[in-house]
């Protein structure tokens, strides 16, 4: 378990990949996405640059793990999906270091932007996402299903931001969370209870140690 300083790290420690021209040419040229299912390529709809598209990430699936995350408890991942062509309620899913963190049933058009051509149009859908994790390393996963003949669709991606969250509760030096009750030390004006919160004055049967910081029993 990473324990996270409230006093380190910034906004700066955001990873940003497939969020430019370049980006998504570099991850195609240098193959810095395994692509599982499918091929790497890329389109232009609603006037951004994508990777995927039609003939390239139908269902498909695709990976990347990226290493040297600073100390954190928690990750937030956002990225867009075009959903383009005809979506008949295939699955979508977005994993995380093995676990599902997202899936939803991909039906009708999400959006009026042309992507090219009327039949080709699903449109934009923005997604953002909050969960656990204190590794130094993260593996992303994309992928869409279809359980019976799949229909002539596809998918595509771009702008992934992803912000390790180290934000500690008021008092706390060090925690595992963003919760009050997440604290593993103190501030010097409060001393850390045995259920996680620091706490100005100790309960009863408890006495404020100045040299831990910490509640201690009488």
């Amino acid at each position: 378990m990473l324990v996270v300083d409230s006093k380190i790290l910034g906004t700066n420690q955001q990873i940003t990949d497939l969020n430019t021209p370049i980006s998504i040419s570099e991850a195609i040229s240098l193959s810095l996405w395994d692509v599982l299912t499918g091929s790497a390529g890329s389109v232009t709809c609603a006037g951004q640059d994508w990777f995927g598209g039609p003939g390239f990430l139908v269902d498909s699936w695709i990976s990347k793990t990226y290493d040297g995350l600073p100390a954190h408890h928690s990750l937030e991942v956002s990225f867009q999906l075009y959903f383009g062509d005809s979506w008949t309620g295939e699955t979508f899913l977005f994993v995380a270091d093995g676990v599902t963190i997202w899936q939803q049933q991909i039906s009708g058009t999400q959006t009026t932007t042309n992507c090219g051509a009327a039949d080709l149009d699903k449109g934009v859908v923005s997604n953002s996402f909050f969960f656990s994790h204190d590794h130094d390393t993260f593996t992303m996963d994309l992928l869409s299903l279809s359980i019976t003949s799949p229909s002539p669709h596809w998918w595509a991606i771009n702008n992934i931001l992803i912000t390790p969250i180290n934000t500690c509760a008021t008092h706390c030096l060090t925690c595992n969370g963003p919760n009050a009750n997440d604290c593993l030390s103190c501030d010097g004006s409060t001393f850390l209870h045995i259920d996680g919160t620091c706490i100005t004055n100790c309960p009863s049967g408890y006495y404020g140690d100045t040299s831990t910081r910490t509640c201690t029993g009488n």
